[in-house]
């Protein structure tokens, strides 16, 4: 720790202690000022690189499939006179809520370079998902930061 202290006052290293600590590490993802640690895997971060969050969309057809069963179970149901027959209906509408609501749907980042993009990491987390990415944008004013000290300190 205390050569940590000795080399703070040489230009250009405090560049590189900052980069080893990292300013967002949660859940196994890792979010450095040159580089994102995703669980264990590290991607290495340029200037012109941004994080793109890509929200995933619920699938309408098992919903809508058993949603139409339901209502047509119902009406005949109904036409026919049939308490059972009502109750199926009901039970099969209800499940086509439920096959909606509570869908996993996947949320993906992706680093996106000049001349390529990747999959970094997703999830069903939305949330989280958003705290790295703003944790991304973060370590740029941060970079920013540590470049104008060093340039105060040379």
């Amino acid at each position: 720790m205390v050569a940590m202290h000795r080399l703070m006052g040489k230009p250009g290293v405090s560049r590189a202690i900052m980069n080893q600590a990292a300013m967002f590490n949660e859940n196994g993802v890792q979010v450095h000022a040159d580089r994102l640690v995703v669980y264990g895997q590290t991607v290495l971060v340029q200037d012109g690189d941004r994080l793109v969050l890509q929200p995933g969309a619920r699938s309408k057809l098992a919903a809508t499939v058993l949603l139409l069963i339901g209502l047509a179970v119902v009406a005949l149901s109904v036409y026919f006179a049939s308490g059972p027959a009502l109750i199926l209906g009901l039970m099969a509408f209800i499940a086509s809520f439920i096959a909606w609501r509570f869908q996993n749907v996947r949320h993906t980042l992706q680093l996106i370079g000049t001349s390529s993009s990747r999959t970094v990491v997703d999830s069903t987390d939305l949330a989280w998902l958003e705290r790295i990415q703003a944790a991304f944008a973060q370590r740029k004013s941060q970079d920013e930061i540590v470049s104008t000290a060093n340039t105060v300190q040379a």
